[in-house]
């Protein structure tokens, strides 16, 4: 799988040479945590977006969030957009909540808003601060990223959905089930025992 995203980067670098980019490969899956890591802690930039191999940025994404965070005060650490796909077929105004997410987060009420990792821009200094994803999380470490996120910083948004989740269907399955989904709400729930 390295090789055929290392010939799509060399690709997209020959074709804009004046963008400077650089790869990063992992020997083996680490899992999503360990990848946004890599990225994040190798960054040099003042913002920070994570976009999922399955998903798409539609025209707009980074400037209009860059944009809307820089006109947004320190305390506002990320401004994140909306999305079309999963659960979300068009764009829904009632989504787009700004502040402090913990609580719609701890709910698991994923319709409550838009934020998830391809939908945030973060300020890289924030994501330094609470130093990035926790890698021992397997699945939720969105979750967990955020509500940590949170005990720090508010949200904003840019309402307006720019990105598409899953526009083609990923052959990639990373849930889990039965005894393995108990010890991760445990492990997810037991984290955040002072918050809830």
């Amino acid at each position: 799988f390295e090789h055929k995203s290392r010939a799509i980067f060399d690709s997209i670098a020959h074709s804009h040479p004046t963008i400077k980019m650089r790869f990063f490969g992992h020997s083996r899956n680490r899992n999503g945590a360990a990848a946004r890591n890599t990225g994040l802690f190798a960054a040099t930039g003042e913002f920070v977006s994570f976009l999922d191999d399955d998903d798409v940025y539609l025209p707009g994404r980074l400037t209009k969030c860059i944009q809307q965070l820089r006109q947004e005060p320190k305390s506002i650490g990320a401004v994140y957009c909306g999305f079309v796909g999963w659960n979300s077929p068009k764009n829904n105004p009632e989504r787009y909540a700004t502040g402090d997410l913990t609580t719609a987060i701890l709910s698991l009420d994923y319709h409550q808003h838009y934020l998830c990792s391809n939908t945030a821009t973060y300020r890289r200094s924030s994501l330094l601060s609470i130093n990035g994803y926790d890698e021992s999380f397997q699945r939720h470490q969105d979750l967990e990223f955020n509500l940590r996120f949170f005990e720090r910083f508010a949200v904003g948004v840019v309402k307006e959905v720019l990105v598409h989740l899953c526009p083609t269907p990923s052959g990639v399955d990373n849930r889990v089930f039965n005894v393995e989904m108990v010890h991760l709400k445990e492990k997810f729930f037991s984290k955040f025992a002072h918050q809830i």
